[in-house]
């Protein structure tokens, strides 16, 4: 029942972070441009992240999305025999690097804000 709980909360984070707008500094930046966040641009988000000076207030939101993550990518071997499944895993790791991308712009919204 817990781990369901887990699954359902971690759901509602990344997709929460779907509608969030995303500027175009941080597009840049995670070499996002014009396309959406997909599964592989999750660790180089995050690695930005982590170079950012100033904290936004969710770092354990960011933990747990982290984890979130790791657990949709220990699915990978349903890949073969389940394609479906994997189609719909691989879209929810995509939610979590857009998360990742909302988290990041959080950051260079601050980092902007204290320079003028």
């Amino acid at each position: 029942m817990f781990g369901k709980f887990a699954l359902t909360y971690c759901h509602s984070l990344v997709q929460e972070a779907s509608t969030a707008e995303l500027s175009w500094i941080t597009r840049e930046l995670s070499r996002i441009g014009d396309r959406e966040a997909t599964a592989r641009d999750f660790h180089r988000i995050v690695s930005l992240i982590a170079l950012c000076p100033f904290e936004a207030g969710d770092a354990r939101t960011i933990q747990v999305v982290r984890l979130y993550f790791a657990l949709l990518r220990s699915l990978k071997p349903l890949r073969c025999p389940a394609p479906k499944a994997w189609r719909r895993i691989r879209a929810e790791q995509a939610r979590c690097s857009r998360f990742a991308a909302v988290a990041l712009d959080r950051r260079v919204r601050i980092e902007l804000g204290s320079i003028t």
